[in-house]
């Protein structure tokens, strides 16, 4: 049977209904997951002076258990490199961050938008803000890929 307008979990995560059902809502839909965020792209620019190239981007990596622990990791691959005839060429093309950690995370709402809270276990703190549409969970206003987390339940 098809239904018209969204579930009330569908209502809560896009922000209606109490502050209750959306935490609820929230946590639901994130414990067990994996999700997956690349914000990678290209660009090339040339003109008399010189040209500048850039690709790559940053990835995320997040698995969120049941029990409301957590791994993160996180790649920021960005290459640039300027080519300038008169000076000579740099690039950061060899500057690849990596990081990983492990946690605690909780959703919390303020002023009606929902954030994920990231305790890592070295002592930094992460905070995201978590947006719905259609069926996609957005971390940072960047739409993720959700599987099935491989990693704890």
């Amino acid at each position: 049977m098809l239904s018209c307008g969204d579930s009330e979990q569908e209502k809560a995560l896009k922000g209606s209904g109490s502050e209750t059902d959306q935490l609820s809502a929230w946590t639901e839909i994130l414990a067990g997951k994996n999700l997956y965020v690349s914000d990678s792209s290209s660009s090339y620019d040339s003109n008399s002076a010189g040209s500048i190239s850039s690709a790559g981007g940053e990835k995320i990596d997040l698995y969120l258990c049941t029990d409301k622990s957590f791994y993160l990791l996180y790649e920021d691959d960005t290459c640039t490199l300027v080519m300038m005839p008169d000076v000579g060429d740099a690039s950061t093309c060899d500057d690849t961050v990596s990081e990983s950690c492990w946690g605690t995370w909780v959703v919390r709402i303020a002023g009606n938008t929902p954030y994920l809270d990231l305790t890592c276990n070295n002592g930094g703190a992460l905070s995201l803000t978590l947006g719905y549409q259609g069926s996609t969970i957005y971390l940072q206003d960047t739409p993720t890929e959700t599987y099935e987390n491989s990693q704890c339940n």
